[in-house]
């Protein structure tokens, strides 16, 4: 039998009070008002339904809390909050269907940490992403949930674009310092960019003859070598670091074992929003000559493979035998050339360094591909040829 009692259908306290199921007379009507939520729900005979407060008549959100773990399970009391996720690692915002939810309640929060926000759903939650998007809130980016039924949501994103969520960050090069030397030497100094800025990513391109010391604080990417001509032999490699306050327009210092050809050049990259580079994979490979002086006047560029948009491709190439080359000798196909840096010695000069860095931007499952051309006039044979790439995001 129904109940006759007013406070089975006029109630108020916490939201955790609220009874499931009220034992009211058919047609007539409940309402129960939550206090710590500021929201006043109906039951429609089947469900509490909110009919104001907290925003569910136009009234403005009851409060904004940050959150700074990197997880939370929404509750009802979290219902018409403003919820601001602060942590810098990834973390997850999770609806579960043990928990309980008012019928047509929000959920509205931003991600303010660097890493995603994923909107979970546990037991038999159910969430509907918008169309073209998903359950993942980048930085930057805000949302509302509203419940839509039992154990059932729709999630809305709020992008700059109002298409999804917005396009990752492009990298570009700020700067590139290098200091090339055709003749023997065991060590060379070069400065970082003094346009770099903390938090760049910072590249060292070497090409070196012996056993190798790098400067410290930076960490090997790939190497390809040794590969060897006419008695010599030669290594191609890439480092890479963070810039930190002290990096910027200090002079770093790279060693190798003994008097040999050696060249390094650093470059500075950056991505328009700010945000760290990571190193994704790494390639390296060398060709041999198998006929006299330049038989094949190319060095296959290492490949790799973009696995996200706007990843940063860096190569290394060189070459062994080569002298008084007539024109720039090396030209690097598909990637652009280093800001500031001749990649050998000038036309007609004797020992050129031999060594070529470049850059691309890659789009999402790009290859890349392509050649480091080079040209001479040596008379040499059994030519060596290296080349390693960096994928960096």
């Amino acid at each position: 039998m129904a109940s006759g009692r007013l406070i089975d259908y006029l109630g108020e306290g916490l939201f955790s009070a609220r009874p499931a199921a009220p034992d009211l007379a058919a047609g007539a009507l409940g309402l129960y008002y939550a206090t710590d939520t500021n929201t006043l729900y109906a039951w429609d005979g089947s469900a509490w339904d909110t009919i104001g407060g907290g925003g569910g008549s136009g009234a403005p959100i009851t409060a904004t809390t940050a959150e700074a773990g990197t997880t939370l399970t929404a509750t009802g009391a979290n219902a018409w909050n403003y919820t601001r996720f602060t942590n810098a690692g990834a973390k997850t915002y999770t609806f579960d269907s043990a928990e309980t939810y008012a019928n047509n309640a929000e959920y509205h929060g931003r991600n303010v940490g660097a890493g995603n926000l994923t909107i979970a759903q546990a037991g038999s939650f159910v969430i509907t992403p918008p169309v073209g998007g998903s359950l993942v809130i980048p930085q930057g980016q805000s949302f509302f949930l509203k419940i839509t039924g039992t154990n059932t949501a729709d999630l809305i994103l709020q992008s700059p674009s109002g298409t999804g969520p917005p396009a990752s960050a492009i990298p570009y090069q700020v700067a590139c310092t290098d200091q090339l030397v055709g003749t023997s030497t065991t060590s060379l100094s070069v400065t970082v960019p003094a346009t770099a800025a903390v938090g760049d990513l910072l590249v060292a391109y070497i090409m070196r003859r012996a056993t190798f010391t790098p400067q410290a604080g930076w960490t090997l990417a790939a190497t390809a070598g040794p590969f060897s001509s006419s008695g010599t032999t030669q290594y191609v490699d890439i480092y890479y670091k963070t810039a930190v306050s002290g990096d910027i327009g200090a002079s770093t210092t790279w060693t190798q074992s003994s008097n040999a050809r050696m060249s390094v050049s650093i470059g500075a990259y950056r991505k328009t929003d700010g945000s760290a580079f990571s190193l994704v994979t790494t390639n390296a490979t060398t060709k041999v000559a198998t006929s006299a002086a330049y038989d094949s006047t190319f060095i296959p560029v290492a490949p790799v493979t973009a696995t996200a948009d706007n990843q940063l491709a860096v190569n290394n190439s060189s070459f062994i035998t080569g002298n008084n080359p007539t024109s720039t000798v090396l030209g690097l196909g598909l990637m652009t050339g280093l800001v500031g840096i001749a990649p050998m010695a000038p036309p007609g000069t004797a020992d050129p360094i031999r060594a070529l860095g470049g850059y691309k931007v890659m789009r999402d499952t790009e290859v890349l591909s392509g050649q480091a051309q080079f040209q001479g006039s040596s008379s040499g044979s059994g030519n060596q040829l290296g080349s390693v790439t960096a994928l960096f995001q």
